[in-house]
């Protein structure tokens, strides 16, 4: 009996310290959703090309088929049920007809399919799939949203509706659609877990936050579409999770293009100063237990920084966003993972088709202030030709996004 009863108190103890160090435990995801086609024509479009640009981009959206690529994104978050996910590029399209007739403007079906809300798609994908309804209890919600590029602030005078006009088969080059597109970054939270927005209002007296959108702050230094009369805003949005008895702040962000990718070296400029500034704006407010920010970085660590003299705060030399992390004591999740895996996650070809991943490059990211105890089950998702679109007929599918996301279980 004696045996029996100190068999019991061990078995209790080995119970109970497995359930303390689950506690300093948490999973995170990041994955950029992509709109389903790049902008660049758009943004460098002259006036005169400007409409058949964008009736491109349209279409190209239209084709990529967020309706079905959501799905595939939301059955391999599921598979791994993380209690935050840090979402970019959750974009909204909404189109304005100015033209009755049917099947043009709006309705035309090489179009038509571009109009969609990522985030309420996403929702539905993720809280109905089998895989999370396997899970019983499992269901995710919006915790914080901070809402960046937004043509709804485009106006064009004689016109009563904000936003930017087109037309598609064209009648005497007259606009029949107005687009209105909104591009936020997102944080999901699985409804078990006690969540509170970061209010970033106290800080904007000492400079910080000075752009306050939604639920976040959008960069102070960002690109701009001249043409279009707006900055191409980007921004970040943190939560506050309670897990167990500790405090996470996860932060969640989308950092602008680096210069190589687009030919504008000014872009690594504007991509480096948001990163300086997010720095020091967590620096400055946060005081929770761990801190874990997520994203797409558009930085890799291969990428190299640039000597010379720049404005402010690079008088020496642009540090670029990666290195700016881990020079500032950041812990890199993917290279505290086993293993010796690329963690590749950028970036499939714009139409989505390869046969093949082409993903080469390592640009969405998972830091941590604090170093971890143990990294488990570290994953790049939607890199293998299984998280494909389920195609038409005979065709290939489609990947469901052109990044690949990252999940990390992180125990403190």
């Amino acid at each position: 009996m004696k045996q029996a009863s100190r068999f019991s108190v061990c078995l209790c103890f080995l119970f109970y310290a497995h359930l303390a160090l689950a506690l300093d435990e948490i999973e995170v995801v990041t994955l950029n959703q992509y709109l389903g086609a790049d902008l660049a024509p758009v943004l460098a479009a002259e006036p005169e090309a400007f409409n058949d640009a964008l009736v491109g981009v349209l279409q190209k959206v239209s084709a990529s088929d967020f309706k079905a690529r959501v799905l595939e994104q939301a059955r391999m978050i599921a598979k791994r049920s993380p209690e935050i996910i840090g979402l970019q590029e959750v974009w909204d399209l909404t189109c304005i007809d100015l033209d009755p007739r049917p099947e043009f403007g709006c309705d035309d079906p090489s179009i038509a399919n571009a109009f969609v809300d990522h985030l309420d798609l996403t929702l539905a994908a993720l809280n109905n799939t089998p895989e999370v309804r396997r899970k019983k209890g499992i269901s995710y919600e919006v915790a914080a949203t901070v809402k960046n590029l937004d043509l709804d602030k485009v106006t064009v005078p004689g016109l009563p509706f904000s936003g930017i006009p087109f037309c598609i088969k064209c009648l005497n080059a007259m606009p029949n659609a107005i687009l209105v597109a909104v591009d936020r970054d997102v944080i999901l939270a699985r409804r078990d877990v006690q969540v509170a927005k970061v209010d970033w209002s106290a800080y904007e007296s000492f400079g910080l936050c000075t752009k306050p959108s939604v639920d976040g702050c959008n960069y102070q230094v960002v690109a701009a579409v001249d043409s279009l009369g707006i900055a191409i805003e980007r921004g970040f949005v943190a939560v506050d999770a309670t897990i167990g008895n500790k405090v996470y702040r996860i932060v969640n962000t989308h950092f602008e293009v680096k210069g190589e990718d687009v030919g504008m070296p000014e872009f690594t400029f504007y991509q480096a100063a948001q990163a300086d500034e997010l720095l020091e704006t967590i620096e400055k407010t946060t005081s929770t237990d761990y801190l874990i920010v997520l994203g797409d970085m558009n930085s890799s660590p291969e990428q190299t920084d640039i000597p010379g003299v720049f404005p402010p705060p690079f008088v020496t030399g642009i540090t670029t966003p990666y290195h700016q992390f881990v020079d500032s004591g950041y812990h890199d999740v993917w290279e505290l993972r086993p293993g010796k895996a690329s963690g590749y996650t950028c970036c499939q070809n714009e139409d989505l088709d390869s046969k093949k991943s082409l993903l080469t490059e390592r640009i969405d990211m998972i830091f941590t202030r604090e170093m971890p105890k143990k990294v488990k089950q570290a994953r790049v998702l939607g890199d293998k030709v299984t998280t494909k679109t389920n195609p038409p007929g005979l065709g290939l599918g489609l990947w469901s996004t052109d990044h690949g996301g990252i999940a990390a279980k992180i125990q403190f």
